[in-house]
């Protein structure tokens, strides 16, 4: 203790000597500020606290267990042993409140229990109960019909001579304006505004560590004010503000939080605040933040846990800064338990589990892996995002506290930018929104659990997009808006079954092998079956796998017998191989041809094609080698031809299985026409269309030459293919593009918004002739994505898709085979 007591006088020398200067000391760093010393001790020091109570890391403050504000980097001793204040406030003489003019400040508008509220706060300085009055925006702002709320005041706040005055707003409708306006006594604020959001689909910035105070003052809140100033330039629809913990660098300096909260940017913007370590020591938290469903449990000076559900997600906050774990637990389960049908499960603490920057290997973050994880996983978390550590990270998926790794495309280093399905969580750790302090990331050791790190020491905000079935979050450097990383989570609502079936799944590792597609074309390896189904029959109906370079498919992790009684995923095995060089074989000599095997004509002027150009009638035949031997040149065209013409019959007979559809003129031109192959007999109208049966059609209907385009193409596709001509060809025309990772993924499907910017493409490249309709008012128009909502106007517009008969567009819908045919016979006419 005396050693510890030797260093805090040591620092107050030092403060005393250039607190003139500004200049400060953070970790083994010297830096300006404008704010007391902030010191850290090392383990050795923080050890020598009484086991029965724990230290405030950067304090040394002893403080009861239950509130320990871990890794805080304020100092905040006691004014009464001499020691400085955490503000400057000047001893003031008492002042009569009625005889001065009331101020009104910290107004800030706050999160709901769900969409239909809102909280509100403000400060005053009088003790006399302030109103609040909102009502629908009208034009002249008249508040004759507004409703009027009484506040509920707390009249002694951290803020010396100020009461904190809050209210709810219930009731109030989706995408609707309000203007509101609030008084204390005959002083009454300006008109402002806000908007509530869409249901549905919508969108949330989360912004770390603002900690005003934590560098310069003034720097942080210039920063602040231009990352809030941000937000419409990025998402102006997004519905809330989720601020990740410490607002403020010391907990009880008011003047840090009229910078953090008297920003217009807050001007209509809701906040969603967490207790960070920084905010924790003192109740002025909770006397500016008003917040719902606020728990007995996690409590700290600053307040507690609370949650919220906003559309299809509910939101768990918790306050790390105490450590009992069996409360968060209490907590995330009733959450849960009140709100059992939301799409998406969202917690949101300060301290992260999973980081890669100074407090990575602290022993309060080891232990929180080990105690809260757990719970997570136990309580099916989808997303989690946390601050702290001033550095951007990006988890693997976690299955409890092991990585799942997996890298795009087995490229060490290359995250996935989409997980389908995900069998664990993903944590985030924000960086900076302020850019008052940064950590770097400690180079020196591994983070397995890392599949994106990222400090470069210049502020970021993240934007968080939720629709039914997704969660994408994209992090932006506030400095030029480029991005510093993004993610998608989506959820596949499998094949909806009855009561009477069951689900089979077969899968693959994609690192290991693929599916191949059956002689349709098809890969299928979903099944739905009827309860009880013989499981010895299932093998037969498996997908065809082959091993990648490097693997060898070995089976299937079950066995198939018994019977079905409940829905069941089947797993690839693969068995690694190693690669062996071939060995020459001396022992035969090469020989030529003999008379019998005719060398091969490379003097010919017309090559050999693998498919008839239906479109010009030229009559070109694939070459056929059989297993054991080699047939001439006039075999081989006429077995070639005997292939070709079965081609054409394929596509030239009337299809088994369109009368009565809606589309039958349509695809009957398109099989007439050889634009779209039959299956067998049939054509499968509602069969999901993928990228190569539209590039394919697309193509056809151009005439192209294939064997023009044909050859080297995005690493997915076969250069010997057919595909690969019209891929190329849709490439180079820019009606399509591959993906990041050099693929194209020609079995993937297609949604309606995704052809719409296709179709949009190729008639403007083609100079197709279209129509000037009159955009339709779809009913599903809000469901319709932010970057398609262009594309799908403009193809209505011309004619090239229409809506449905049911006043929706579907623009998340795939794209059937029947409605290809359709979009082509709409350009013709």
């Amino acid at each position: 203790m005396k050693r510890r007591f030797s260093l805090f006088l040591a620092i107050l020398m030092l403060v005393s000597v250039f607190s003139p200067l500004g200049l400060g000391f953070e970790g083994n760093e010297i830096r300006f500020s404008t704010n007391v010393v902030e010191a850290a001790e090392d383990d050795a020091q923080l050890n020598e606290a009484t086991p029965k109570e724990e230290v405030n890391d950067a304090s040394n403050e002893v403080i009861p267990k239950e509130e320990v504000n871990n890794a805080s980097d304020e100092v905040t001793p006691d004014v009464d042993n001499g020691t400085p204040s955490t503000e400057d406030k000047d001893v003031q003489p008492e002042v009569d409140l009625k005889d001065q003019k009331i101020i009104l400040t910290n107004d800030i508008l706050t999160i709901g229990e769900d969409v239909t509220e809102r909280n509100f706060t403000w400060y005053a300085n009088t003790k006399e109960k302030g109103k609040f009055e909102f009502a629908k925006l009208n034009a002249e702002k008249d508040f004759k019909d507004a409703t009027v709320l009484d506040a509920t005041v707390l009249e002694e706040t951290n803020k010396d001579g100020f009461s904190s005055n809050s209210v709810t707003l219930e009731g109030l409708e989706p995408d609707t304006e309000y203007m509101y306006r609030f008084s204390n006594g005959d002083t009454v604020s300006e008109v402002k505004n806000f908007k509530t959001g869409k249901t549905g689909d919508f969108s949330f910035f989360t912004a770390g560590d603002p900690q005003i105070g934590a560098g310069f003052e003034d720097e942080d809140e210039k920063g602040w004010d231009k990352t809030l100033k941000l937000l419409p330039e990025l998402d102006p629809s997004a519905s809330f503000l989720l601020s990740l913990g410490d607002q403020v660098n010391i907990s009880d300096n008011e003047r840090q939080y009229d910078a953090y909260i008297n920003r217009d940017g807050f001007d209509g913007l809701t906040l969603a605040p967490i207790i960070g370590n920084h905010d924790s020591g003192n109740h002025a938290y909770t006397e500016h933040f008003k917040v719902p469903n606020v728990q007995d449990k996690g409590t700290t000076n600053a307040g507690s846990n609370y949650y919220y559900v906003y559309n299809n997600t509910l939101f768990i906050c918790l306050n790390t800064n105490n450590k009992d774990y069996a409360e968060h637990k209490v907590t995330i389960e009733k959450a849960i338990a009140e709100n059992p049908n939301v799409k998406w499960r969202v917690v949101t603490f300060h301290h992260p589990p999973y980081t890669v920057a100074t407090h990575a290997l602290d022993k309060y973050i080891t232990d929180m892996r080990s105690a809260l994880v757990p719970i997570l996983k136990e309580n099916k978390i989808d997303l989690v995002l946390n601050g702290h550590d001033h550095v951007y990270t990006r988890t693997h998926v976690m299955d409890g506290t092991k990585p799942i790794i997996e890298w795009k495309n087995g490229e060490e280093g290359k995250a996935p930018s989409e997980y389908v399905n995900p069998k664990g969580i993903i944590y985030v750790t924000t960086n900076s929104a302020s850019g008052s302090k940064f950590y770097d990331i400690m180079q020196d050791k591994e983070f397995e659990y890392s599949a994106v790190k990222n400090q470069e020491r210049v502020p970021n905000i993240s934007n968080v997009k939720v629709t039914d079935n997704s969660i994408e979050v994209t992090t932006y450097r506030t400095s030029d808006k480029s991005v510093v990383d993004s993610f998608k989570i989506v959820k596949e609502d499998p094949t909806p079954v009855k009561p009477s079936e069951v689900r089979v799944t077969f899968k693959v590792d994609e690192n290991k092998g693929k599916f191949l597609p059956n002689e349709d074309g098809v890969i299928l390896n979903t099944r739905v079956l009827p309860m009880n189904f013989d499981k010895t029959k299932l093998e037969k109906m498996a997908p065809e796998v082959e091993g990648l370079e490097g693997y060898k498919f070995k089976g299937w992790d079950k066995e198939f017998v018994g019977e079905l009684d409940q829905d069941l995923t089947i797993n690839a095995i693969f068995e690694k191989v190693e690669k062996t060089e071939p060995e020459e074989d001396n022992s035969v000599e090469p020989t030529k041809p003999t008379p019998t095997q005719p060398e091969k004509d490379d003097t010919r002027e017309e090559p050999i094609r693998l498919f008839t150009r239906h479109y010009d009638r030229t009559e070109t035949h694939p070459v056929y080698v059989s297993k054991s031997s080699i047939f001439t040149k006039e075999d081989a065209l006429k077995k070639g031809k005997e292939i070709a013409n079965k081609n054409l019959a394929k596509n030239s007979g009337k299809a088994t299985d369109i009368d009565g559809h809606w589309a039958k003129d349509s695809i009957n031109y398109a099989l007439e026409n050889n634009l779209i192959d039959l299956i067998g007999n049939e054509f499968k109208p509602n069969d999901k269309t993928t990228r190569y049966t539209v590039v394919k059609a697309l193509g056809r209907f151009k005439k192209i030459d294939v064997e023009k385009y044909k050859g080297k193409s995005l690493k997915d596709v076969d250069a010997n293919s057919e595909e690969s001509a019209y891929v190329n060809w849709a490439i180079k025309n820019g009606i399509i593009v591959g993906y990041e990772d050099n693929t194209f993924g020609g079995d993937r499907e297609l949604t309606r918004e995704e052809i719409a910017r296709i179709l949009n493409l190729f008639a403007e490249k083609f100079d197709i002739k279209v129509k000037n309709l009159e955009a339709p008012k779809f009913k599903d128009q809000n469901k319709i994505s932010d970057w398609a909502s262009k594309d799908v106007k403009e193809a209505t517009e011309k004619g090239l898709l229409v809506g449905r008969d049911d006043g929706t567009f579907g623009p998340k819908d795939n794209l059937n085979r029947a409605e290809v045919a359709q979009m082509i016979v709409n350009m013709i006419k």
